[in-house]
């Protein structure tokens, strides 16, 4: 990644990126793509490939239950704007 290519992706996600900031942000790339060449030096040709990150059972775990529920007019009741029994919330441009 280049400071044109991190600037073009800090202006697509509305950010506004210092010069001292982009150089950062590019070292920072620099490091993790070096880090990223040294796993693929590593023989995994012996290595049993992972299904589940966790060696213990977690079949244990509760089922969902619903409880303790709001109605609708008990959520619009804090609600700044409504509108049919919905939320009116503000829009959300795409620059």
């Amino acid at each position: 990644m280049n400071k044109a290519e991190i600037s073009y992706l800090a202006k697509q996600l509305m950010l506004e990126l210092s010069e001292d900031e982009l150089i950062k942000v590019e070292k920072s790339f620099e490091v993790f793509n070096k880090q990223l060449l040294l796993l693929d030096k590593l023989d995994t040709n012996n290595i049993q490939e992972m299904v589940f990150p966790f060696e213990e059972k977690t079949d244990f775990m509760r089922e969902d239950v619903v409880s303790d529920m709001l109605t609708s007019q008990e959520v619009l009741l804090n609600a700044k704007e409504k509108e049919n029994d919905l939320l009116v919330i503000a829009k959300v441009s795409n620059r």
